[in-house]
């Protein structure tokens, strides 16, 4: 092989594996009281998705549930049984386990996402750990409300709406 085809083979697979470290997405926040939150699909309904750090898992309230099971967003086969769950001031609740099929943020899909139907009409949508965690990096800039997933948050990329 002469040189310059292995110094050429070198730098393409460089190149590949730091293209798909930097790309990212980054996708505009609308601020509601004192949290921020992302525009949405879950299985293919658009909603709102409230960002939740300290939370474990992903929420839904039983309103949106039942609006997704009656509107074929949601199926009896995605329900999985019923759980119990910590609430932010430790109490102890029951709840229904389902999965969502796929949640797209700005373009990015995650599939199979466990979710928590929580037996009140009146819960947000809220991301927590479980599914932020499958999202690998991601950075909240509070001054310009954007959520940036993945890649370096020094780099440009449109904000998408």
């Amino acid at each position: 092989m002469h040189k310059w085809l292995k110094y050429t083979l070198v730098f393409a697979a460089w190149l590949s594996a730091t293209a798909v470290s930097i790309a990212q997405t980054v996708v505009r926040l609308e601020k509601e009281g004192n949290v921020f939150v992302a525009p949405c699909k879950v299985n293919g309904l658009k909603l709102k998705l409230f960002l939740d750090t300290g939370a474990d898992v992903v929420t839904l309230s039983a309103l949106e549930a039942a609006f997704m099971i009656k509107n074929g967003y949601l199926s009896i086969k995605d329900i999985l049984g019923e759980q119990y769950y910590q609430t932010a001031s430790g109490d102890i609740e029951e709840g229904t386990k389902v999965i969502l099929r796929k949640i797209e943020i700005g373009g990015v899909v995650m599939t199979n996402v466990k979710a928590t139907i929580i037996h009140s009409m009146d819960a947000p949508l809220l991301m927590g750990q479980s599914a932020l965690s499958q999202l690998g990096k991601i950075t909240i800039d509070y001054k310009n409300n954007t959520l940036t997933i993945g890649g370096n948050p020094g780099n440009s990329t449109p904000v998408k709406t």
